[in-house]
């Protein structure tokens, strides 16, 4: 048993010793398999495993197509390492539910290309897109976007979206994605949306690059002004770019990344210039970057009058009128026209306490006043108003204890209404007093006085019961003998040498059919001591009139009269002690005024020419000595024109004072006289 176990040994020595490798030639004459393995990823991609059977590999790699039995140089090629397992793993350019054909290949040495079996896949869809940084920058800036999974170099099925505004890719491969930040988006933190065919991934760290402002090219500005400001990080389109101060867009001429110029406002609301960028999609407070230049008041001249046009000089007033606030006393004046260094204002009416008046100047936040003291020359200054609604006539009036009194009866009342002046008080007070007699509610009435302290008649236009004396005190009436000749609408009552005389007036002819002008023209007076009438000379005019007692001066009364039948005008003077009638040299329109009044000796004529609306016509003195009429400066412009003309307008004496109380805007207004400027 040793023996031949010992030759065996010997045997297969001998057989090894004599064997030779096999050469390369040798080895292809056999063939070798080259096997394919696929595997699909479950969270997108897929992996190709190609195993060689031999060792001869120079290059090794896979062909995949979407068409079966594809033609290589039509599908799409992989390289592998060259080695005896090579692998290769397609994580991006795969489609979901589709069926890809692939095939493994190796290059021998020699040239040689062997492919495996062609196998097929269907695909899940590529591995989706990472992003791991992208550098924040401006809008229309070219970012890089790093990350994986991107895909081919030639961008295909790459998508980048900035919020919803598509953005221009320049250039990608598989871990890079270069592109343009789309101007489109309204957002400075918009989410990045990468896709690649039908994966996508959200990258939410990506912010557009803050705007800084660092300092402004002047320290002093007034408004107007065109100011540019340095920083960082400004855009570089005017059209995307704003500067708000109080809620309103600024002119904004020229912007690049580290300037921007734009135009200061012509308002603001405050001297610290504080305003809103809008830049890069984002706002940014600029809580101060200078102050705006203090307004300054150096001269207020002109023609310092109410409501006439006063100019006021100085320096970084608002070339914007509306800008520019400008008060007289608590008074808001219009201004008429407005540039850096002067305001031309309307002076407002008023009222003012006295011809003295304060100038404010309100811009922005500042408040400034002129160093002169600034005075009125109005020769009539606005002292008060009526604070509630005040309608009706206010020629019927009298004068008690320094007060004026101003009596008022709408028709069908049966009452009697009070407006109550106090001229030191520029206050008013309201009260009413039953009529006399219920007959008298529907008939025009005239109240007369001699003076301040004397007594108070009325005359009402009624048949009977007609003629009374106002106590004011008890506030009661007694009853004086009626007027015994025919009444009429709007006679001339006035007192002289304790008389109470009535004339004229007119009637309405379709209720007094029988009335002569004769009878109208009858002048009676009421003696107070005799309680009777007596007949004095008729005025020598045969005609129905409309007249006014203007002037008074000793027994002599003078009467402005229109002539109802032929539009002219007339004047007369009548004398209690002579007890005749004088004809005057007329004011061609006198008879249109109420507001007439004697002062030193002349009498004064205001607001007595509606009708021809020329200043010239509107203000005159008379002479009583020379007979004649001269114009004289008007009370105030802002009653020049027919349009703004008052319906109503009275002249009263009371303690001292002149005053005409004006009907303008359902308020009765008060304007005192300068009596030595009249």
């Amino acid at each position: 048993m040793k023996i031949k176990n010992s030759y065996f040994l010997v045997v297969l020595f001998f057989c090894l010793a004599c064997s030779k490798e096999q050469d390369p030639e040798q080895e292809a004459a056999v063939a070798k398999e080259l096997n394919l393995e696929i595997k699909v990823l479950e969270d997108g991609g897929v992996s190709f495993q190609g195993e060689y059977e031999g060792t001869d590999i120079e290059t090794s790699g896979f062909y995949y197509s979407t068409t079966e039995d594809f033609q290589n140089e039509n599908a799409i090629e992989v390289s592998a390492e060259p080695e005896r397992i090579f692998t290769s793993i397609i994580n991006t350019g795969l489609f979901y539910n589709q069926e890809y054909f692939v095939r493994a290949f190796i290059e021998t040495s020699s040239g040689e290309k062997i492919e495996s079996p062609e196998k097929s896949f269907v695909s899940l869809g590529s591995k989706a897109p990472k992003i791991r940084s992208i550098n924040n920058s401006h809008l229309g800036d070219t970012v890089t976007i790093i990350g994986e999974n991107f895909g081919a170099s030639d961008f295909t099925g790459v998508k980048v979206h900035f919020d919803e505004a598509r953005s221009k890719i320049l250039r990608s491969n598989d871990t890079l994605v270069e592109c343009i930040v789309p101007v489109d988006f309204q957002i400075s933190n918009p989410p990045v949306r990468l896709r690649v065919y039908d994966k996508e991934v959200i990258y939410n760290d990506f912010k557009l690059l803050t705007p800084v402002i660092s300092e402004a090219s002047i320290s002093n500005f007034s408004l107007g002004d065109t100011l540019k400001i340095y920083g960082d990080h400004f855009d570089t389109a005017v059209e995307r770019t704003k500067i708000i101060i109080d809620n309103k867009p600024l002119e904004i001429l020229s912007t690049s990344r580290n300037s921007l110029q734009f135009i200061l406002p012509l308002d603001a609301s405050k001297s610290k210039l504080e305003f809103s960028l809008w830049a890069q999609n984002q706002e940014v407070k600029v809580d101060y970057i200078g102050k705006l230049n203090k307004p300054l008041i150096e001269s207020v001249g002109g023609n310092l009058r109410t409501y006439d046009t006063i100019v006021i000089k100085g320096d970084n007033f608002s070339p914007l009128k509306q800008a520019n606030k400008v008060y007289f006393d608590e008074h808001r004046a219009e201004v008429l026209s407005a540039s850096p260094k002067e305001l031309i204002v309307l002076s407002p009416i008023g009222p003012y306490k006295d011809a003295t008046f304060e100038v404010t100047y309100n811009l922005m936040d500042y408040e400034v006043y002129p160093n002169e003291k600034t005075i009125f020359q109005d020769a009539w200054l606005f002292k008060a108003e009526t604070d509630y609604e005040f309608y009706g006539n206010t020629d019927q009036y009298f004068t008690k204890n320094g007060k004026l009194y101003i009596v008022q009866k709408n028709y069908g009342e049966h009452q009697l209404s009070f407006l109550e002046f106090d001229p030191e008080k520029l206050q008013f007070e309201k009260f009413q007093m039953p009529l006399p007699a219920t007959h008298l509610a529907d008939v025009s009435f005239q109240v007369a006085q001699e003076k301040d302290y004397g007594p108070v008649y009325l005359f009402f236009n009624s048949e009977k019961e007609n003629f009374y004396e106002l106590r004011l005190e008890s506030r009661s009436y007694s009853s004086l003998k009626d007027y015994p000749a025919i009444t009429s609408n709007g006679p001339e009552v006035f007192i002289s040498d304790k008389k109470v005389f009535v004339t004229g007036g007119w009637v309405d002819y379709s209720s007094h059919t029988d009335t002569t002008a004769d009878e109208i023209r009858e002048l009676w007076a009421y003696d107070m001591s005799l309680d009777d009438w007596i007949q004095k000379a008729d005025h020598p005019e045969a005609y129905l009139r409309s007249g006014d007692v203007v002037f008074q001066k000793g027994n002599d009364t003078y009467i402005t009269y229109g002539l109802n039948t032929t539009g002219g005008v007339s004047f007369w003077r009548y004398s209690s002690s002579l007890d005749s009638w004088s004809n005057l040299n007329s004011h061609h329109s006198a008879r249109f005024g109420k507001a007439f009044f004697m002062h030193n000796g002349f009498g004064y004529a205001y607001f007595s020419d509606p009708v021809n609306a020329t200043p010239s016509n509107f203000a005159h003195r008379y002479d009583l000595e020379k007979n004649t009429w001269n114009s004289i400066t008007p009370l105030n412009n802002r009653y020049y024109t027919y349009f703004t003309f008052p319906r109503n307008y009275t002249a009263f004496k009371v303690n001292g004072k002149i005053f005409i109380a004006i009907y303008s805007n359902s308020k009765l207004k008060f304007f005192e006289a300068d009596t030595e400027k009249i």
